[in-house]
């Protein structure tokens, strides 16, 4: 019989968490995974309780206090008050009050000119491959080889993938509004997993033309285009991948993302420090939502 309560700090909080879970009073248990666990609020929105140093938005990362997390059935309720969440059947709480709000850094500088910008998306594409299994069954990681001028030698079994993101790249170039509102949504849902390959690549160009829109594709009705995607997502994909888009339409996104498509726009970070942390941000996620970012600042 258990005779004590579990107890957790929060050491940091992001953002729009905070927000989120201040006009909350009860979710539960959306899913489990290795890195943390996912809580639903009423309002369909997703928190990510992380054991990972990593900061994001949507993440709360937990410190333990005293001995470990039980497995949390999905489903499982929980009580939000002020500064602290309890989860009654498990008798654990984790405690907020002391927790840092870390907010998305605002993007600094100003682009490098496109052909600066494509001489490091090759750099960067050409080092993702080297360093991911040949076996990946993401749908958009060939088209890391066009990104990086190498000659793909049949890896590419989706060339109808490879279409599509060249048109969004002319309509961009285009400024071809209408054309934008179709073509992403036609990513959505592609895949498998809590987010899809193509969501994670909508989430990257969603986040570079939300990110530095206004200085690499002037023009562009970016909030028409958020506004459909964010309503696309909630109705053609998983619940986890539509939060996160909607978090990359409002310029929000995992600090790993945010360096990833502030290197491609500036190039002030190490490139091999970039890679490592999109590797780390999900099974091939990282990579797949770097295609969108690529796709997005290679269009000027």
């Amino acid at each position: 019989m258990k005779t004590r309560t579990s107890e957790y700090n929060a050491k940091v909080i992001g953002s729009y968490a905070y927000e989120l879970l201040s006009g909350e009073k009860k979710a539960h248990v959306f899913s489990q995974i290795s890195k943390g666990f996912f809580v639903q609020l009423s309002n369909v929105k997703l928190v990510f309780f992380s054991y990972e140093p990593y900061r994001g938005p949507l993440t709360i990362n937990v410190s333990l206090l005293e001995g470990s997390l039980p497995v949390l059935s999905q489903e499982e309720p929980l009580i939000i008050s002020h500064d602290k969440l309890w989860f009654p059947a498990e008798e654990l709480s984790i405690h907020l009050g002391s927790a840092d709000i870390w907010y998305t850094p605002q993007s600094k500088g100003v682009p490098l000119p496109i052909e600066k910008r494509k001489s490091l998306i090759r750099e960067l594409a050409s080092a993702a491959i080297q360093q991911i299994d040949p076996d990946n069954t993401s749908l958009i990681y060939p088209e890391l080889f066009d990104f990086a001028d190498i000659d793909a030698n049949g890896v590419n079994q989706y060339p109808e993938i490879s279409v599509e993101i060249e048109n969004i790249r002319s309509f961009l170039k285009m400024r071809d509004v209408s054309s934008m509102l179709r073509d992403p949504k036609s990513f959505l849902g592609k895949g498998s997993g809590l987010t899809p390959s193509g969501d994670d690549f909508v989430l990257g160009l969603i986040l570079a033309l939300n990110r530095w829109e206004s200085k690499i594709t002037p023009g562009v009705d970016q909030p028409a285009i958020n506004k459909a995607i964010t309503k696309a997502a909630y109705q053609a994909t998983t619940s986890l991948s539509a939060n996160l888009i909607e978090c990359a339409c409002l310029g929000l996104a995992d600090e790993r993302l945010i360096s990833a498509v502030d290197f491609l726009a500036v190039g002030d970070q190490s490139l091999s420090k970039v890679l490592s942390g999109l590797r780390s941000w999900g099974n091939s996620s990282g990579i797949d939502a770097l295609v969108g970012m690529m796709t997005a600042m290679s269009a000027g």
